[in-house]
Parts: structure tokens; sequence; C-alpha cells
């Protein structure tokens, strides 16, 4: 299986520039109020904005499907599929392949090298899961939400369900059983000058 440590996520600079893009959001938001820049609830431009990214998280998970189903699979069990043959399996079907691929891997739901991939020149480069098809698909139909596949957090909750919940401050979901649900989540811990005692 591809791992998260044989990638430098740092170095890829479409991580870099949507932690940028990021950052400067947060800090409009500091500004200017939390809704700034969100369209206004109930209008036709929220309504628009909403199916847009349904669609798009629907097509990143068909995506992932799709290496699943048409690639190869390594020794160590990762999904993989060369970038020419997903392209001839999208030609007809959507012409945001490139894009696609790029919005699953700010996800880090797959990998391949480079910034982009071009047809023709990158027909040969392979795109790898970073996580089982079968973990992305059944986290998808439960939640309608991409898996959470960050390295971010420092602790692992388990909660005895097989359905998965989708919560934006989850980092990571691993199923341990076919009964048990683990999420990953960041826990900030109060030095010992910020607890202040109550008499």
């Amino acid at each position: 299986m591809a791992r998260e440590q044989d990638f430098n996520w740092e170095d890829d600079l479409m991580t870099k520039s949507f932690q940028r893009q990021e950052s400067h959001l947060a800090r409009l938001a500091k500004t200017h109020g939390k809704d700034y820049g969100k369209p206004q609830p109930g209008s036709e431009s929220e309504k628009r904005s909403l199916a847009y990214q349904k669609n798009i998280l629907e097509e990143v998970a068909k995506m992932c499907y799709q290496i699943s189903q048409f690639g190869d699979r390594t020794a160590d069990g990762t999904e993989q599929i060369r970038f020419g043959e997903l392209f001839k399996l999208n030609e007809k079907i959507s012409n945001k392949c490139v894009g696609i691929l790029q919005r699953a891997r700010k996800h880090r739901l797959l990998h391949f090298p480079g910034e982009t991939l071009w047809q023709g020149a990158d027909d040969r480069v392979v795109i790898s899961l970073m996580r089982k098809n079968r973990d992305i698909q059944v986290y998808f139909d439960d939640t309608k939400q991409l898996l959470p596949n960050s390295s971010a957090g420092n602790l692992w909750i388990d909660v005895d369900s097989d359905r998965r919940v989708h919560y934006p401050w989850v980092t990571n979901v691993r199923q341990v059983s076919p009964s048990t649900v683990a999420y990953h989540v960041q826990v900030s811990y109060a030095e010992d000058e910020e607890v202040i005692e109550k008499t």
C-alpha cells in the first residue's frame, strides 16, 4: 500500500498553494467576519455553490473507483493506474480528468509525481491510491463527504459503529474491526500556566 511517508507533501506546490489560500481566507475571516466571501444563506449563489461542491465530491469518489476497477494492484495492495489509461476512460465522460485528480490529491486520497499531468507526455505516469478504494467508497456512501486522510492528529477515538459519520475536525478515519470505526483528531493540551484552578 502506498504510504503517507513515501511522499513529501510539503514539497508539493499544489498543497502549498492550498495552505496559502486557507491562511489568507482565515485572515480575511478575522477582519471581515466568518461569512466573508460566502454567498448569503438561501440565495441562488449558495444553491449553485452547494451543487458544485456535491458534484466535485462525487466525481472524486468516482475517479478513485475507476483507479481501483480498471487499474492494477501491487504486491503490497496499492491500487494504481497509468494516467493515459485513466484519461482514455474519462475522455467521453468528463473533460475535467486532471482537475479531479488534483482535487483528490489535495484530499490525500491519491498521489502522482509532478504538479500536473499532460495528455500524451505523462501517459505512463502512475497514479496510486493512498487509501483502499473500499474505504473511500464506504465513507462516501455513509457521509457524502471525502474520506479524511491527513497524518495530523494526536488521538484516536474508537467508536462502536459500522457506519461512518463526518466531522470537519476529524483528520483521519480507519475501520478497526467490522463493528468499530476509529477517528483521528488533533487535541491541544493546556500548558501548566494556562490552567486556572477554581476555588
